[in-house]
């Protein structure tokens, strides 16, 4: 009788081992699964989904700021870029105003070459608001700026964001040939690189606290053991004012990423 109940705990053991195991790798799946999803939603146009919208503002609390909350718009301002309409308040006639009352904030918040888009994405928006006539004093760039002189990087000084971009022929020097205007990060901004991009700098950006960027730049700045380093430059808005902000990163729930750390919504 005992040896035949203890097989039997040890059966039913097994299976609630097993059970639990498989529980385990389901939360795991749809983990992942929730983090792919969020992931997706960060980098595609979907500016009209309200919990987009609220989680942004709950992480974020921005007073008197007319903020057009537009995350992870890599796709459209790409494709404005090739020619077609974004459809938005910043563009009159297919071209943006350069009214002074408007202002951008472009962020990558990741860094590494693996993470190479992201920036990538960050000096093509650049670019495109630049020469669709957004005044270059109201644009804010955030970028790590890790990856154009990366040991990595097969076209050392050169970033490029599109495929008929990527060069299949070298010159004398053995170097790859890029074409002319594919190269994005020539000229763009870095207002705030390294350890600047922080969800700290980020946060006093948007809410136009100059006082406290310019303490924080300045002992980044004369920070000789931190790779970063930033000008100040904050938002200078009215309740009026139309603020563009793209945000280039991997998604999480109810958080946003940065180079050295998260910010959660609770935050």
């Amino acid at each position: 009788g005992e040896p035949e109940e203890e097989q039997r705990e040890t059966t039913t053991t097994r299976r609630d081992d097993a059970r639990t195991h498989a529980s385990g790798k389901e939360k795991e799946s749809v983990r992942q699964k929730r983090y792919l999803f969020t992931s997706f939603v960060f980098l595609v146009p979907r500016v009209d989904t309200p919990a987009s919208g609220e989680m942004v503002a709950s992480a974020l609390p921005c007073r008197g700021l007319g903020l057009i909350l537009l995350l992870g718009v890599a796709t459209q301002l790409i494709q404005a870029g090739a020619g077609a309409k974004l459809g938005r308040p910043f563009l009159s006639g297919g071209e943006l105003s350069p009214d002074s009352d408007k202002w951008a904030v472009l962020v990558a918040g990741s860094n590494g070459f693996w993470n190479y888009r992201h920036q990538a994405d960050v000096c093509h928006s650049y670019q495109i608001l630049k020469s669709r006539g957004f005044p270059e004093s109201n644009i804010i760039v955030m970028r790590y700026d890790d990856i154009e002189f990366n040991a990595l990087n097969p076209m050392p000084g050169t970033v490029i964001n599109r495929a008929d971009c990527i060069p299949t022929e070298k010159d004398e020097a053995g170097d790859w040939e890029v074409a002319e205007g594919c190269d994005v990060q020539r000229g763009c901004r870095k207002d705030y690189f390294g350890a600047a991009v922080s969800p700290e700098s980020f946060i006093n950006v948007l809410r136009g606290d100059h006082e406290a960027q310019k303490h924080l730049c300045k002992k980044l700045n004369s920070d000789p053991l931190k790779f970063g380093g930033c000008n100040g430059k904050v938002l200078n808005t009215t309740e009026s004012s139309k603020v563009f902000l793209a945000f280039f990163d991997h998604g999480g729930t109810h958080m946003i990423g940065f180079p050295p750390e998260w910010k959660v919504r609770r935050e």
